[in-house]
């Protein structure tokens, strides 16, 4: 590639203005540097840019210009300095012409010279640059130049080999996996599910057949496994493909048409499944002869001709239908910078919709996909296409991605330092990890204790109990109090969570929304259904108040639903809530009751198990100690005991643990408390049912993280003094003890 002398000027304003400076004035153009120092007018290199390798080979990239040449002096003496009569003498130019050149070009040149002698010349930055990024884009160009005659020569390899000789191939790679194959009859039935990674291996040439023309490679595939009779009308499943076709949905262009690929994603929604017709067969009333007609649009399509030149009235024989569905899928946000993630829409059938397997295509769930990109044509309401085309994915295979921390995985010493802190927690309480959980963070240790325990419950499960087993958690307080810190570091320790902002949301949003289609209407989960484990929904203050009793639903019967148009369904909800809002005037008013200053409807607050409002008060200790923590922080000096990955192992540990149980002993204790607790007073709030089922949820999760069998009185301690600063601000245990030890 040659570039001329116009495409080397940089930016000339830049330039001027940097020589703007006053500096020595002089006859001669090129800047003279006095006592070998540099003047502050010039681009210097600071670290030196070493000039890529001379060789022969790249010569190419100069021209005929005489900069050019200027240029490629320096490259093959490796920038060595010289004074302008050598180089004129050893290029054999006139020194003038060099002169006039450098002149044009001086950004490119350092001239290191005595005022009244001749200087040395050297290339700059500028121009080590230029020289290099140019030898790089020839470099690149050669390879992609040998990779692209590498692919061609491998295609014209292929398409010299006749489809019975790749079906030989096929047959002897599944002769060596019969064992595989047999496994695979007695566990998926007619479907084989083939490691690409490990054919490629076996066969290069057809692997490389699969990547660029999928649909004839399988059938190839299909029919050689068929031939050797071990599965009868068999299906192939490709997956592990290489990382070359693993991309996102926003990076999918024309390209990849009709190619195979991977993507990673989230479930969006899924449509209902129906039966759709994959090809049809007809007969020609003129003849006889039977038509077999793919059914690859919406539209069903007939023959247009016989070849006994019959046109139009075939009459249709049968049809071969199979059960299909559409999912919608959406790149993963932690996958891509685009903050609207992009979506694709999919289409599976067969073995897909399977009851097994339609499982995976659970709206929230993240999954690995396997398909064929095809185009989709899109039909005006003229009834002509559009010249625009719609593209969507046929899936070939489907694995969900493990978001969850399996306690399979764990090792042995990883086990043992869970059981380890537990023991801990167990001698010594809560603050053995109070420290860790959100380390940023001074102060709040009833706060972060309750979120310790909301992080240790099970997610719901409607099918098990009605009652819920996660807490729901609501902090309110003045701005700037680190309520939405708390909040981002109990989703970064929960798998499978999410974060909502209530200024930015509906209600729809959050819980479901039905979306209205070509085909009908479908479903779209909210945020709330969409998390597994845990929701965090700040600044809930800002969601209109006509949404806020959506939420009712969702956060004690763990299920929402929705009767909207002609679909009547619900969607279950299996995370707890941990909501962050400020007061109704943006920060309390310590002369009002604290319950009269959230706007929040009663029936919301009521299914709130806890609540913490958050004071912003000036306290000289206090203060000293978060501007300690803060400016710590900012210094990068703030270390924690446990890590972020460790708690993510340390929760799922306890989560997956037994739920433990409550004896006669502890029962009776309770009893008592509870008739206690309802007779002293309690900042005008009630207790009653309500707030017994919190304080089980409580010692329950205490219990857990002890990994104790049995609720002991040191969990029901743990749990009234979290109370004792919540909204009930219900006394501590310690004041009730003495009087439930005297009526035992």
């Amino acid at each position: 590639m040659v570039e001329k002398e116009g495409n080397l000027t940089p930016n000339l304003k830049s330039y001027k203005a940097l020589n703007s400076q006053k500096h020595t004035p002089r006859k001669s153009v090129i800047s003279v540097i006095s006592d070998r120092s540099v003047i502050s007018d010039r681009s210097v290199i600071s670290q030196p840019i070493t000039l890529i390798t001379y060789n022969k080979g790249s010569e190419e990239v100069f021209s005929d210009t005489l900069i050019d040449k200027v240029l490629k002096h320096f490259w093959k003496t490796n920038n060595s300095c010289v004074t302008l009569s050598k180089l004129a003498e050893e290029m054999g130019e006139k020194k003038e012409s060099l002169r006039v050149t450098i002149n044009r070009h001086k950004w490119y040149f350092l001239d290191k010279s005595v005022q009244g002698k001749e200087g040395v010349l050297e290339v700059l930055e500028v121009g080590i640059k230029e020289i290099n990024r140019r030898i790089e884009t020839i470099q690149q160009e050669k390879k992609e130049k040998e990779e692209r005659e590498r692919k061609d020569e491998q295609r014209q390899r292929l398409a010299k080999l006749t489809k019975d000789e790749l079906t030989r191939e096929c047959k002897e790679y599944f002769n060596i996996i019969k064992k595989k194959i047999g496994q695979a009859i007695r566990g998926e039935g007619n479907i084989l599910y083939i490691d690409f990674q490990d054919f490629s291996e076996y066969s290069p040439q057809f692997s490389e057949l699969i990547l660029s023309d999928p649909e004839e490679s399988i059938c190839i595939l299909e029919l050689a496994l068929e031939e050797t009779a071990l599965i009868k009308k068999p299906k192939v499943r490709m997956f592990n493909l290489p990382d070359s076709c693993n991309i996102i949905i926003e990076q999918i262009r024309g390209n990849h048409l009709n190619k195979l690929i991977s993507i990673d994603a989230r479930v969006a929604s899924i449509t209902n499944i129906r039966p759709h017709v994959i090809s049809a067969r007809f007969e020609c009333p003129s003849c006889g002869t039977i038509i077999s007609v793919l059914q690859l649009e919406k539209k069903f399509r007939e023959p247009t001709r016989c070849s006994c030149g019959r046109k139009g009235f075939f009459k249709l024989v049968s049809k071969n239908m199979e059960d299909c569905a559409m999912v919608v899928l959406e790149d993963l946000q932690e996958k891509t910078d685009n903050p609207y993630a992009q979506r694709l829409k999919g289409l599976i059938r067969g073995d897909l919709v399977s009851t097994k397997n339609i499982k995976k295509f659970i709206p929230g769930n993240e999954v690995r996909c396997v398909g064929i990109l095809q185009e989709v044509p899109i039909h005006l309401p003229s009834g002509s296409i559009s010249t625009r085309f719609d593209q969507a994915l046929n899936l070939i295979s489907v694995e969900e991605l493990q978001t969850e921390v399996s306690i399979e995985d764990f090792t042995d010493e990883e086990v043992e330092e869970i059981k380890e802190l537990s023991a801990k927690i167990d001698d010594h309480g809560l603050c053995e990890i109070n420290t860790s959980f959100a380390p940023d963070v001074e102060g709040y240790e009833q706060i972060k204790n309750s979120l310790i325990l909301q992080c240790s419950c099970k997610k719901n499960d409607l099918n098990k109990s009605k009652i819920r087993n996660k807490q729901n958690i609501l902090l309110i307080g003045d701005p700037g109090i680190a309520k939405t810190v708390l909040g981002d570091f109990a989703v970064s320790v929960t798998p499978n969570s999410r974060k909502a902002i209530g200024g930015s949301s509906s209600a729809v949003g959050i819980t479901a929304s039905v979306i209205k289609e070509e085909d009908g209407y479908r479903i779209e989960p909210g945020a709330f259904v969409l998390a597994k484990e845990l929701l965090f929904l700040d600044e809930l203050n800002n969601l209109n108040d006509e949404d806020k009793p959506k939420l009712q639903e969702a956060m004690e019967q763990q299920q929402i639903t929705v009767n909207k148009a002609n679909l009547h369904l619900s969607l279950k909800v299996t995370s707890g809530m941990l909501a962050a809002a400020n007061p109704e005037q943006g920060s309390f008013n310590f002369e009002k009751s604290i319950t009269k200053q959230f706007n929040i409807p009663s029936p919301i607050l009521n299914r709130f198990d806890i609540i913490f409002a958050m004071k912003d008060v000036v306290k000289e200790d206090s203060d000293l100690l978060i501007a300690k923590k803060v400016i710590e922080r900012e210094r990068g000096k703030i270390k924690c005991k446990y890590s972020i990955e460790f708690l993510k192992k340390f929760f799922t540990y306890i989560r997956n643990v037994q739920k433990p149980e409550i004896n006669n002993h502890i029962q009776e204790i309770l009893e008592k408390l509870y008739v206690k607790l309802r007779k002293s007073p309690s900042n005008n709030l009630v207790i009653n049912a309500r707030f017994l089922v919190s304080l089980n949820r409580l010692i329950k999760a205490s219990a857990k993280l002890r990994l104790s069998e049995f609720v002991e009185e040191k969990d029901i301690e743990r749990a009234m003094d979290i109370l004792s600063e919540s909204h009930f601000q219900t006394y501590q245990y310690k004041h009730f003890k003495p009087g439930l030890e005297q009526e035992k």
